[in-house]
């Protein structure tokens, strides 16, 4: 398999998204790119995360979600606590700034193509950014879960499932359109 060292990502959900977030900070000169879903930049992680090239940041986050409050605070498993995180806003300008943008996201909210799913898709987008971008998609009423999929567990655990988008088709997406290295 021939791999293109300038069009490396990374993604994941909840620990795997916070790990995409450890993969910018220490490696940005191999990830050109991540898209976490359900988690937040962990509060340690983001104090010392000085990344040696902008890295594009797509993250999709739910306002239910228990385990990673979008709000910031602390992660968890059940009532265990794992760790302080810094609210999905935060992560999200962080690498704004980072990406050399100091301004505001434009927001615009996507179509409701499931009403039925109780949630909705606000995509705060910091367009400027000269050598990375930075977007937020903010799932009001969404929780702790992949968009578009199966809904794997009951919303009593997790919260429900936005049936808007396809994080999967819109992670690609993002990807694809990330600027080669």
């Amino acid at each position: 398999i021939k791999i293109d060292g300038a069009r490396v990502f990374a993604t994941g959900i909840s620990s795997g998204g916070f790990m995409s977030f450890r993969l910018a900070c220490e490696a940005a000169d191999i990830f050109a790119a991540i898209a976490p879903v359900a988690a937040t930049m962990p509060a340690e992680l983001g104090a010392r995360c000085r990344p040696e090239k902008p890295v594009s940041v797509l993250l999709i986050h739910g306002t239910a979600d228990a385990l990673v409050p979008y709000v910031g605070g602390y992660a968890r498993t059940g009532i265990t606590l794992r760790g302080a995180i810094w609210p999905a806003d935060r992560s999200t300008a962080f690498w704004a700034s980072r990406n050399g943008w100091p301004g505001a996201p434009a927001l615009s909210v996507l179509p409701d193509l499931d009403p039925q799913d109780g949630s909705w898709v606000i995509e705060a987008a910091f367009r400027g950014c000269t050598a990375a971008r930075a977007t937020l998609l903010r799932i009001e009423g969404g929780g702790h879960t992949w968009p578009g999929s199966a809904q794997f567990l009951p919303t009593v655990i997790l919260g429900g499932t936005n049936r808007d988008i396809d994080a999967t088709e819109t992670i690609w997406r993002f990807f694809k359109s990330t600027p080669a290295r």
